[in-house]
């Protein structure tokens, strides 16, 4: 387990599950990750909470070299202007499909908007400096983005509610802005997720096929097996197992019943539940 050593250190500032009266819960997920020559936010929450937990926590936006976002969506992205008041100007790194009109449909409910609830020329005004690229993006020494990742393999499990909007129609939404951020570190990689729309296992080829052998020592963050049937958390398990990932940190859009089946499989030992809050260190 991540226990104080020195080199990687992510912090988590949003998350749906709080544990301190002082710190405040959303549905959403944003990490600082902070690496021997970079400091960089990983998605930025709903906008609910993010300045009040980096506050708490002692986290000082102003000091970051970039902020990464993983996809298009609210929960991603909503704490996007809140943090450029802080940064000033800044490189933000992500798809270039994550613009697109992102809706969520249900059977019998109207259409539910759920993308980046900013127009990209407001968040230029605010001094972000997009950069939107579809390729694998090196961001330092041991730090890069996947960019857009093959769908190799359909390993969801259920039915994907998400739409998008395109001339008047809605369509499927192949999420294909859905990226993982990945860091090198002296014991493996970490793979950091937003919600891993791509597939787990999809995810990790991608990562394999960027990084070679190099064994991964963690995965972080949203897996989006909230809704997915059972048989579909335990085709994700057996992914990771098979992927000789060797510790877990789900949070997020992971939900109960997936993260109960990552503790059983991996143990007290090599499990942690992400919180706002936590802290794990890498070395």
């Amino acid at each position: 387990m991540a226990d104080g050593g020195e080199g990687v250190r992510l912090t988590v500032l949003c998350d749906d599950l709080v544990l301190s009266r002082r710190l405040l819960g959303e549905h959403g997920l944003a990490l600082l990750v902070q690496t021997p020559s970079r400091r960089v936010l990983w998605d930025t929450g709903s906008g609910l909470t993010l300045l009040h937990n980096a506050r708490e926590l002692g986290v000082d936006l102003a000091e970051l070299d970039a902020v990464c976002l993983s996809h298009g969506h609210y929960d991603h992205t909503g704490g996007l202007g809140a943090a450029l008041a802080m940064t000033g100007s800044v490189p933000v790194y992500g798809h270039p499909a994550i613009f697109g009109a992102k809706y969520r449909m249900r059977e019998g409910r109207d259409p539910v908007h759920i993308g980046i609830p900013w127009k990209r020329q407001e968040l230029e005004q605010k001094g972000a400096r997009m950069v939107l690229r579809r390729e694998m993006t090196r961001l330092g020494p041991d730090l890069w983005l996947t960019g857009e990742i093959p769908r190799e393999h359909e390993e969801e499990g259920c039915d994907s509610p998400f739409r998008v909007l395109h001339k008047g129609q809605f369509r499927p939404d192949p999420l294909e802005d859905d990226q993982a951020l990945v860091v090198r570190t002296r014991r493996g990689l970490l793979v950091i997720l937003g919600c891993a729309h791509a597939g787990l296992g999809n995810t990790l080829r991608q990562v394999r096929r960027q990084a070679g052998s190099t064994p991964i020592l963690a995965v972080v963050g949203g897996m989006h097996l909230l809704h997915t049937r059972p048989d579909g958390v335990r085709r994700a398990v057996a992914l990771l197992e098979e992927a000789g990932v060797q510790e877990v940190y789900p949070g997020h859009c992971t939900g109960l019943r997936a993260e109960a089946a990552l503790l059983d499989a991996f143990g007290s030992d090599r499990f942690r539940q992400l919180h706002v809050g936590a802290v794990l260190e890498f070395d």
